[in-house]
């Protein structure tokens, strides 16, 4: 953003980094809040530009790295990060959001974990 000229830029790509923490909304809600404030500040073309550029590297992302990270190393559905994102949300707010896929990941895990217990307590005691 700073390439360019964005009024800015670096208040508005941290808040775009911290809401990127936020799995499918947070991403969106910060490229809108961005936009506009781009928009107030420097008008509608560099508004445009800002938008673009970064709605593509949002894509690379979103779509390319961050599912090679984190899918591969949680191994949670993607739907169950949405519905935890938007319980968890709802009932904490913004602070919910950002704890939502940690505390569904620690939940899968002592999950997992007890089926494993199960399992190889049934299988010494036969």
């Amino acid at each position: 953003m700073s390439i360019l000229g964005v009024k800015y830029a670096i208040l508005l790509g941290f808040m775009i980094g911290l809401f990127n923490l936020i799995p499918y909304l947070g991403a969106i809600i910060a490229v809108v809040i961005a936009g506009l404030i781009t928009l107030l500040t420097g008008g509608i073309y560099q508004a445009i530009w800002m938008l673009v550029v970064v709605i593509i590297l949002q894509q690379i992302d979103a779509n390319i790295i961050n599912p090679k990270i984190i899918g591969n190393s949680l191994q949670i559905s993607p739907i169950l990060i949405i519905f935890s994102v938007t319980i968890i949300g709802s009932y904490f707010g913004i602070m919910g959001m950002f704890l939502a896929v940690p505390i569904v990941a620690i939940i899968k895990l002592m999950i997992s974990d007890f089926i494993k217990y199960k399992e190889n307590t049934k299988q010494e005691e036969t």
